[in-house]
């Protein structure tokens, strides 16, 4: 499909995934990048298959199709989650990954928390290298 708009204008859409596999394909030509945003305790919470979670992948599938658009995940990290093992479980069905940390007026083992998230960037740290070195 040929994009309406031109080369000038860039288009973005940002959404939760949920109706995504109802996107037109009119609509979806015309795009250059989809931004998903969730919160990634709900995936473990709700489960994979039949949850919140399954229902954006199947939907991004869908899309993948039909499509190569970018599609961006966009991730809220609390500090009850990994967030080595929020790109681990997610990093396949994404070609771009953003990381937000939630906003939260006090932590309840700040200590803990600091401890988790810096011992998670480094193995990040590390498979961004391991990744740069492939190439």
């Amino acid at each position: 499909m040929k994009p309406r708009f031109g080369s000038k204008l860039r288009l973005t859409l940002h959404t939760n995934g949920l109706l995504l596999g109802d996107l037109p394909d009119d609509i979806l030509a015309d795009l250059d990048l989809i931004i998903l945003s969730f919160n990634y305790e709900k995936i473990t919470h709700h489960g994979l298959a039949q949850g919140y979670y399954g229902k954006i992948i199947r939907n991004v599938l869908k899309i993948r199709s039909k499509s190569d658009v970018t599609i961006m995940g966009r991730l809220t990290i609390t500090e009850k989650t990994s967030l080595y093992a929020a790109k681990k479980l997610t990093e396949e069905f994404w070609d771009q990954m953003y990381f937000q940390l939630e906003n939260c007026l006090q932590f309840e083992d700040f200590e803990a928390y600091y401890q988790n998230y810096t011992f998670d960037v480094a193995l990040l740290y590390r498979d961004w290298i391991n990744k740069l070195d492939r190439l």
